[in-house]
């Protein structure tokens, strides 16, 4: 199970990119992205071979592996939402400002 779950993940980064560049080539690839991707997969590898060393995966390990995914969600999420806002955190306006009205015709807030 382990075996396949790896190799499925080198040949998609593998076989899958390298079959789309010589087809499609050339193409854009946004380096950052790709350094993200490959950095969480790396870091899942190594945590996962930490987690198998003494053969044996307890319910911490076994719920870190769905909340390891789930934070690379978050982080991909918030990473095109600072894309889309083009390279600005916007703050979000509290209750209060929306209330009284001072916040700024964008919906953005930050006035």
């Amino acid at each position: 199970m382990i075996g396949a779950t790896l190799s499925a993940g080198m040949f998609v980064s593998g076989a899958v990119f390298g079959a789309v560049a010589c087809i499609a080539a050339p193409f854009h690839v946004d380096a950052d992205a790709y350094r993200r991707d490959a950095t969480f997969y790396a870091c899942a590898v190594v945590g996962l071979w930490f987690v198998l060393l003494d053969g044996e995966v307890t319910r911490w390990e076994a719920a870190a592996m769905p909340a390891y995914y789930v934070a690379f969600v978050a982080i991909v999420l918030r990473g095109e939402d600072f894309k889309r806002d083009g390279g600005v955190r916007r703050r979000r306006p509290s209750l209060e400002e929306v209330e009284r009205g001072r916040v700024g015709g964008g919906g953005g807030g930050g006035d």
